[in-house]
């Protein structure tokens, strides 16, 4: 019996071999991150790296697989109190790992303890629906408000709240590894032996197909989920006609999809064998107008196929994405669309920018044009002063606790920080609060902090800056913290007699917190809670603070002391002011 022990260790898995693809199938970060958020901005990704990224999104990732682990052993006792069973056994995508995400269509065969019920289902068309019958009215008494769907061969429970889903298919053993399962819809039994599929396609995919099998079936399981109101096929019947069809190693996935999609738009119109010789064919459940549908979408998708490699081999790698693209949606990672550079702010039109409060993005080399994947924000009002305390670093969540859809929003923000921002580097919170130059981490800090990014940011004044943005566990709920490192603070305690050491330009630094970080937008900016706005912010902050250093104007809009708005050191117009006198006094 599978264990869920095997189930954590293998669903959607292939360890830490590499593949055939180059790569190993745990793809590296730094490509993680430049996928996940493609459209951000910089250099688009080579079709060979968007199809690994492609690999990467199909993959259940660690958190899936735990959750599938324990929700599996969960069905399997809720079942085994209810229902007669001999053994219950992982079967289907799982067993031949070619299961992708979200982890939705588990198979799991309930073996029914013959002798119990030899006497009420027969293996005949009224067995087979009294078997359903059996399966459908344990899963009604154990989980009442979850969402079943009966089929002609399981009954499938599906949990919202996870998003895992198991087929649950009653059967009965015929030999140690043969199993009869019913057919309620043609009112049939039907033989399978699931450990020997697992044989045939761990076989054929180490020893014939070059360990291309299995990452093709699943491209194509992904085709097919992208296109599932015209392709009507289950996923074993793409399997078996793959299994069928690839014989030797393609030199890629691209010729292996071209090679299986040109295959199969002819396999199609044939009888498709099951992968076991003794089992029924793979598509007898197929009707005659699903089958014509599926055949025009294969067709279709072989020659769209053709143009996408043709297009990579002639040099045209934004063509060649634009069609991979329609045939995974946004799992893949590429849309194909050119992106516009993000063309740099001359000093003049940085600061006619920032005194209009237009809108601007920014990179790591300043202020640039509002360009298509780019953060585009308002010029900030800046506010504060060295006198106010900063917001505390939220303390609501540990390491430990951070729920798995916070740390996939927290990677895809990092991702697209350091896609727009490319002179950031990311470092680990621990290492950040062991280096006396990254100051504003301090120990202990680590275990409230998802992570930091350290880096230069130049401004259009053609300065440089090094800058930090210190990024909590429960960011956005606690905004995340950017300080300009070439001023070091020594914090003193209260009472104490050591000097306050601090590298000062020659007129003192406005609108920070007592901390050092920047007070770069007030309230009224309303921040959206992404981590390129704050840079973005902080790219402005920077120049308008040079631009201080050398004018002692701060341009701009910003809050002063006595919560006046200014534009420019002028009140924005009469009457802006954001805290009144009281009837006690005047203003604070």
């Amino acid at each position: 019996m599978e264990t869920s022990s095997n189930l954590t260790s293998s669903i959607g898995s292939t360890g830490s071999r590499r593949s055939p693809l180059g790569y190993s199938t745990t793809f590296s970060k730094s490509l993680q991150e430049r996928a996940l958020e493609h459209r951000s901005g910089g250099d688009a990704l080579t079709v060979a790296q968007a199809f690994a990224a492609l690999f990467t999104a199909l993959e259940p990732n660690e958190g899936e697989r735990e959750k599938a682990s324990k929700q599996q052993q969960r069905v399997r006792e809720s079942l085994e109190d209810l229902l007669a069973l001999e053994d219950t056994y992982l079967s289907g995508s799982y067993r031949q790992r070619t299961l992708i995400r979200p982890p939705n269509d588990i198979d799991l065969l309930l073996v029914l303890d013959a002798e119990e019920y030899g006497d009420q289902i027969a293996l005949d068309s009224d067995g087979a629906t009294a078997a359903l019958d059996c399966v459908e009215h344990a899963v009604d008494f154990a989980y009442p408000n979850t969402e079943k769907y009966r089929h002609s061969r399981c009954i499938q429970l599906q949990f919202a709240g996870t998003g895992i889903g198991f087929d649950l298919v009653p059967v009965f053993r015929f030999t140690e590894d043969e199993f009869w399962m019913p057919d309620a819809a043609r009112g049939v039994w039907l033989r399978t032996n699931p450990r020997e599929v697992q044989r045939l396609v761990s076989e054929a995919n180490q020893n014939v197909c070059g360990e291309w099998l299995v990452p093709l079936v699943k491209l194509l399981k992904a085709w097919k989920d992208k296109h599932r109101n015209r392709v009507k096929l289950t996923g074993f019947h793409l399997e078996a006609m793959s299994y069928h069809a690839l014989k030797h190693a393609p030199a890629n996935e691209r010729e292996g999809l071209l090679y299986l999609f040109e295959k199969l738009a002819v396999a199609i119109y044939l009888a498709t064998p099951d992968i076991w010789s003794m089992g029924e064919n793979a598509d007898a459940y197929l009707s005659c107008s699903n089958r014509l549908r599926a055949a025009a979408a294969l067709s279709d998708a072989a020659l769209e196929a053709r143009k996408a490699v043709d297009a990579e081999a002639d040099g045209r790698p934004e063509e060649a994405h634009a069609i991979w693209f329609k045939f995974f949606g946004d799992r893949y990672p590429e849309t194909g669309e050119k992106r516009e550079a993000a063309v740099r702010l001359s000093l003049s039109e940085a600061t006619v920018a920032i005194s209009a409060g237009a809108y601007v993005s920014a990179t790591s080399a300043g202020l640039t044009r509002p360009a298509p994947g780019y953060a585009v924000v308002r010029s900030a009002t800046s506010h504060g002063g060295v006198l106010d305390e900063a917001p505390t670093v939220g303390r609501s969540l540990s390491a430990a606790s951070v729920p798995e859809a916070q740390r996939e929003w927290l990677e895809r923000e990092i991702a697209m920080a350091l896609t727009q921002f490319t002179a950031l580097r990311r470092i680990d919170p621990a290492d950040a609060a062991a280096d006396p130059e990254l100051w504003p981490v301090k120990p202990g800090d680590e275990q409230y902090l998802y992570a930091v990014l350290v880096g230069e940011q130049a401004t259009n004044l053609r300065t440089r800056h090094r800058i930090l943005m210190a990024i909590p566990l429960d960011t956005p709920a606690t905004e995340p913290r950017v300080y300009r490192l070439h001023q070091h603070v020594q914090h003193v305690p209260k009472g104490g007699d050591r000097k306050r050491t601090r590298f000062v330009p020659r007129r003192r630094l406005r609108h920070q917190w007592r901390d050092g970080s920047m007070c770069s937008h007030a309230r009224r900016d309303r921040w959206d809670g992404r981590l390129v706005t704050l840079l973005t912010y902080a790219a402005d902050w920077l120049l308008r603070q040079d631009l201080y250093q050398k004018t002692g104007k701060w341009l701009g809009y910003e809050i002063d002391s006595r919560q006046l708005l200014l534009l420019n050191g002028r009140p924005a117009h009469a009457g802006h002011a954001l805290r009144r006198s009281s009837k006690r006094g005047g203003r604070r």
